[in-house]
């Protein structure tokens, strides 16, 4: 992507208010973001009351002490800028080929609006970066495939590592070391202090940011759907009575509504409603229940849609900042499930939509 829309009205960030459209906007058209400020405010009070925490020596994973199986070790507040980089660069093990550029954007802007929550106690300035990438167009390159797990922690790291000024980026169209698309962009190589690296590599961005393109995606696809089964109905010389919407109405789901009134508004001036007598009594299941199995896939993805929206504007650190509280607490959030299932479910249902499209292919080719 080497055009920035930086005239464009940029995507305003709250940490509460992103939705999947705009990420779609950032990530495939280059639409640029603003903080808020107010979401930049509380990053800094959690930043700041992080900081004391660890002065005063409390046991923070992440912070005054190491992670995952060293996380006994104790990390000295003096250790903080080594330890958080070796965090970064300990990690960026991916393998595979890159991934594409509007990916990383998605990915980046992902993370960037859950950490304006103020819960990863990260200093402001790592917010600061992933919006200055986003707008400036510095796109780390970025492996595959990486971690299986909890949280993206393997291929995340390398956007911690670009901001640092080591691996590499696409910058303006160019592959180039993350260095001198730093200096071309006039920024400096970021230098890490406590709980920066946890913050840069502790989050499911990676999944949750093109995991929500292919939530917009599906959307369209099942748009796209309705619009197939109504051209192969008029190509099979099909029955009509399947999209009367009083026998839809008899049975309240919603996409099955929505699947219904499209397929029919579509088919309004076909030939169909002029045939003398229907050509059969009533046509082959794939023809019959195709409302209904694209309603069910589109329940799904409009379900994924929600599970996407909230996952987008919600914590996923641990340990979580509660500022407020004055408390920091470790907890379970980074835990991917509750959207993870929804994909899943999603897939299921595209099995199903394909198979009837396979199906009507299989009669149309069978009937005179």
């Amino acid at each position: 992507m080497d055009r920035i829309k930086s005239k464009a009205q940029p995507v305003i960030l709250t940490g509460t208010s992103l939705t999947v459209d705009a990420l779609v906007k950032v990530a495939r058209e280059g639409l640029s973001v603003k903080i808020a400020k107010e979401a930049l405010n509380r990053c800094k009070e959690s930043h700041n009351f992080l900081r004391r925490c660890a002065k005063r020596g409390e046991a923070i994973y992440g912070v005054t002490r190491g992670v995952g199986a060293s996380h006994g070790q104790v990390v000295g507040f003096d250790e903080a800028k080594p330890f958080n980089a070796a965090l970064v660069r300990g990690h960026c093990t991916g393998v595979g080929p890159p991934v594409a550029e509007n990916e990383v954007r998605a990915m980046m802007l992902a993370r960037l609006n859950t950490m304006l929550l103020g819960t990863s106690g990260c200093q402001p300035k790592i917010a600061k970066y992933y919006a200055s990438f986003l707008n400036k167009g510095i796109h780390p390159i970025v492996p595959r495939h990486g971690s299986v797990g909890e949280a993206d922690v393997t291929c995340l790291a390398y956007v911690g590592l670009a901001m640092m000024g080591e691996g590499e980026a696409i910058y303006r169209g160019k592959k180039q070391s993350a260095l001198d698309a730093l200096s071309e962009a006039k920024l400096k190589p970021l230098a890490l202090g406590p709980r920066d690296g946890l913050a840069l590599v502790g989050s499911n961005a990676f999944a949750a940011g093109p995991g929500t393109l292919v939530c917009h995606d599906a959307l369209q696809l099942m748009d796209m759907a309705d619009v197939v089964y109504a051209l192969s109905l008029e190509g099979f010389r099909g029955s009509l009575a399947p999209l009367d919407l009083a026998t839809h109405g008899l049975r309240p789901f919603w996409g099955q509504a929505v699947s219904a009134r499209r397929v029919s508004d579509m088919l309004v001036g076909s030939y169909l409603h002029d045939l003398p007598t229907p050509p059969r009594i009533q046509d082959p299941l794939s023809y019959r229940v195709a409302t209904q199995v694209h309603g069910a896939a589109r329940d799904v993805a409009n379900n994924l849609a929600k599970q996407m929206a909230i996952q987008l504007n919600s914590s996923e650190d641990n340990p979580c900042v509660l500022v407020q509280e004055k408390r920091v607490v470790p907890c379970g959030n980074f835990e991917p499930l509750p959207w993870v299932l929804a994909f899943e479910s999603l897939g299921q249902a595209f099995c199903h939509v394909s198979k009837l499209s396979c199906f009507r292919s299989v009669k149309m080719s069978m009937s005179e």
